[in-house]
């Protein structure tokens, strides 16, 4: 009760982090990779569920990124993320098959953390398709792309900054020097998490979301998949 302030909690309270916002100069850079970049200018909202509720549209509509003021304005609180509905912590994540051409499967994975780019890779238990989580659909589909040029890899990539890391055997292994991949994929993992990842090991942890065993959702190249069930599901449902 201490730590909620008498707010309702059910007998279970998270301590988190404060919410990691992006700088103006950030939202602007991406926006200029956009053909028809779209921003939101919030003016004074002090409601936190309003403001999650604009969150929340602005993220179905597409916008690439939200401007608010340091002052007058309410910042993001836990009734902001609950009125969102979850699009202050989601982004993207799809899986695309390496075997045949076929449409890229999408879903949305949360507490990634990813404020910038994306991070792929053609480690994907266990079928080992591309997998990939973004911000963008376009940094998404570029570190993909870098992938299948590469016939497999693994890559953090953004606009203006990318480590890759070529996997020529099979998509799965490197022939280069041990220490020079042991280095290029700690250079991956740190850059990872200066676009905001807060995984630990954020690429051993994305190839666990294709393994379809493992409850409770999972993702592969069929589609969405409950592991309890062992059937498809609708992302909207």
């Amino acid at each position: 009760d201490r730590m909620t302030g008498g707010a309702n909690h059910q007998g279970v309270v998270f301590t988190l982090k404060p919410y990691q916002y992006s700088s103006l100069d950030e939202i602007i850079k991406c926006a200029k990779n956009k053909e028809r970049p779209i921003i939101l200018l919030i003016d004074e909202v002090n409601d936190p569920a309003n403001f999650g509720a604009m969150i929340r549209s602005a993220d179905a509509f597409g916008v690439d990124g939200i401007i608010i003021k340091s002052k007058n304005q309410v910042l993001v609180t836990p009734a902001t993320v609950k009125s969102s509905t979850g699009a202050t912590r989601f982004v993207k994540i799809a899986v695309v098959n390496r075997y045949k051409p076929s449409k890229p499967v999408v879903g949305f994975i949360k507490n990634v953390g990813l404020k910038k780019g994306a991070i792929a890779s053609s480690i994907a238990h266990d079928s080992h398709n591309i997998i990939v989580v973004g911000c963008t659909d376009e940094d998404m589909a570029a570190a993909v792309n870098q992938i299948v040029a590469s016939k497999g890899g693994l890559i953090t990539y953004s606009s203006d900054e990318k480590v890759f890391i070529p996997l020529p055997v099979a998509g799965l292994m490197s022939d280069a020097d041990v220490y020079e991949v042991a280095n290029k994929y700690m250079e991956a993992n740190r850059l990872a998490k200066k676009f905001g990842c807060k995984i630990a090991a954020p690429f051993m942890t994305m190839g666990f979301m294709a393994l379809l065993v493992i409850p409770r959702f999972r993702i592969c190249d069929k589609g969405l998949l409950d592991a309890q069930t062992f059937e498809f599901v609708d992302l909207y449902e």
